[in-house]
């Protein structure tokens, strides 16, 4: 059990909206694992940074280096400031040099491929190629879907292809994690509630055992990390043990609206409670206003 559905709306074929296809914003976070050998690659957007009034974004793990980054009508620019100019580093349709990628010398948008499955979920998605001066290294092709960013990458290397999947991601207010025994989501649909979503697109049902009537819990942090809400804190659960079996997709929504907290941004978290507790858990950035 390893997919989430999500509602992906694509711009008009042959206009791609480079800001959906990778979002940033500040906490976005993308990890990718190759299967056959459990490496892990992790991309993150970091600080905002103003560089002559226009904004920018730091972002890490995606290229060879770290880089700041915006979004213009071409693409994924990044500030070369030893040249004092935008860069073109990512563009989803049309041919375009590709620097800053091991052996990767030009890059192509290709299109939209629909149905791509990773472990993450199954998403439409468009395609980046590259070719590159070096035979048995460097990137060979991307995918990206709308809202979540890169979901795909593959890469070239003397021991054959090697392909990272995503795996899980923080995307603004949507979190997603996978593990082998299923995946998980939290959303926010407001900031005072919250949707839970287990999905198993298997032939076979998930089965979960629960020590009480009690499936899931959240919880909030403050900026140093300190608990300072528990959903659970208040509530009783029927002392029974209890089992739930879910083809295709399994969802819970929570009404925050009884955490007494201060306007602030804090960590909120979520999980199942069956007998693997905390197994797949789930965070995103929880914003209160007064």
């Amino acid at each position: 059990m390893k997919y989430v559905q999500f509602l992906v709306l694509f711009a008009a074929p042959g206009v791609w909206a480079g800001a959906e296809l990778f979002p940033l914003e500040t906490g976005n976070t993308w990890r990718y694992r190759n299967a056959a050998t459990g490496a892990v690659v992790t991309v993150e957007v970091g600080e905002r940074q103003e560089m002559g009034g226009v904004v920018y974004h730091r972002l890490s793990g995606y290229a060879t280096d770290p880089l700041s980054v915006r979004h213009d009508s071409s693409g994924l620019v990044y500030r070369d400031e030893a040249a004092n100019r935008d860069v073109l580093l990512l563009a989803f349709e049309g041919a375009f040099e590709a620097p800053r990628r091991m052996c990767a010398s030009r890059g192509s948008g290709a299109g939209r491929k629909s149905g791509q499955e990773v472990p993450a979920g199954r998403f439409p998605a468009v395609e980046v190629v590259y070719s590159g001066m070096c035979a048995d290294a460097g990137v060979t092709r991307e995918l990206f879907a709308e809202n979540i960013g890169m979901i795909r990458r593959e890469e070239s290397s003397i021991a054959g292809p090697w392909v990272f999947d995503l795996v899980a991601a923080r995307v603004g207010n949507l979190a997603i994690a996978t593990d082998p025994a299923g995946q998980f989501t939290l959303a926010l649909e407001s900031p005072r509630r919250a949707r839970l979503t287990l999905r198993n697109t298997s032939a076979k049902p998930l089965s979960l055992e629960f020590l009480s009537g009690q499936e899931f819990d959240l919880d909030a942090r403050d900026a140093l990390g300190n608990s300072v809400w528990h959903w659970s804190s208040n509530k009783l659960f029927i002392a029974a043990l209890h089992s739930l079996e879910v083809s295709g997709e399994k969802s819970w929504t929570v009404d925050l609206s009884e955490a007494d907290l201060r306007p602030g941004t804090y960590t909120l978290s979520a999980w199942l409670t069956d007998r693997a507790v905390r197994k797949i858990t789930a965070s995103v950035p929880w914003e209160l206003k007064p």
